[in-house]
C-alpha cells in the first residue's frame, strides 16, 4: 500500500484503481479489516483527484460497512478473551455461564449482519463451553466437528494452534462420550499437526493415554505414561 501511493505521489503511471481493490480483497478475505479501511482511505484520496464526488462517496459507504466489520470482529475477540480468562481463573462454570449465554446472543446477532468465520469460530466454542456445562456433549461433538471444517475452509482463521484447540476439546469430550477408539484417533491427528517435545504434544500424548487406558489397551496405555514421565524428565 505504502509503495503504490509513493509511486502516485511521484507521478508515476501505474494501475492503482486495480492494485487498491485486489489489497482490500486479500484483505477481506482474511478478516483484516483495518487493513482494508486504510487501502479505501487511500482509494479514496485518489479519487478525489480523478474520479468525482459519487465515486469518493461510494467508497464512504464501503469504508463505513468495513468499520461496522471490524468493530464486530473485534468485540467477538474481546468477548473471547474476557470470559476465557474468567473461565481460567473460576472455580464452578456458574460464575461464567451467564456471561457465556450472553456472548452467545451477541454474537449470534452480529453473525445476521455481517458472515464472519471469526465470530463463527468464537461463537462455536462458547457454545461448546455451555453444552459441556449443560452435560449435552453429543451437541457439543457436533459443532466441535463444525469447527474443524470451518477452519479447514477459511484462511482467514485457520492456525494449527486452533486446531489443536479444537482437537483437544474434541478428544476429551470423546471421552466423556465413552468414544475411547474417537479419542486415540483425535488425539493421533492432533499430534500430527503440532511439534513434538511442546506442551500441547504432551498433552495430546496424555489425552491418548486416557483414551488407550479406558480402551483397555493396556499395552499402549503403559508405552504412552513411560513416554511421558521420559519427557517430563528432559
Amino acid at each position: 500500500l505504502l509503495v503504490l501511493q509513493m509511486r502516485w505521489l511521484r507521478g508515476i503511471e501505474y494501475d492503482l484503481d486495480k492494485q487498491f481493490e485486489k489489497i482490500a480483497f486479500l484483505a477481506v478475505r482474511y478478516e483484516l479489516f483495518d487493513i482494508a479501511i486504510d487501502v479505501l482511505h487511500a482509494k479514496q484520496r485518489f479519487y478525489v483527484n480523478f474520479k468525482g464526488t459519487k465515486k469518493v462517496k461510494e467508497i464512504s459507504v464501503r469504508i463505513n460497512g468495513f468499520e461496522d466489520c471490524l468493530k464486530r470482529v473485534q468485540r467477538a475477540r474481546r468477548l473471547w478473551s474476557e470470559i476465557g480468562a474468567k473461565i481460567l481463573q473460576s472455580n464452578f462454570p456458574f460464575e461464567y455461564k451467564a456471561d457465556i449465554q450472553n456472548a452467545i446472543i451477541a454474537l449470534q446477532e452480529d453473525l445476521k449482519k455481517i458472515k464472519s468465520p471469526t465470530i463463527e469460530f468464537f461463537l462455536i466454542f462458547f457454545k461448546v463451553e455451555l453444552y459441556q456445562i449443560n452435560n449435552s456433549y453429543d451437541q457439543a461433538q457436533l459443532i466441535l466437528n463444525n469447527a474443524i471444517s470451518l477452519l479447514k475452509n477459511n484462511p482467514s482463521i485457520y492456525t494449527s494452534e486452533r486446531m489443536a484447540e479444537v482437537l483437544i476439546n474434541l478428544a476429551n469430550n470423546e471421552i466423556t462420550l465413552g468414544d475411547y477408539k474417537g479419542a486415540i484417533s483425535t488425539s493421533d491427528q492432533a499430534m500430527s499437526i503440532v511439534e513434538s517435545k511442546t506442551s500441547n504434544y504432551l498433552l495430546f500424548k496424555e489425552i491418548k493415554f486416557f483414551a488407550c487406558y479406558y480402551f483397555k489397551d493396556i499395552e499402549m496405555a503403559e508405552s504412552l505414561i513411560k513416554e511421558i514421565y521420559y519427557e517430563t524428565l528432559k
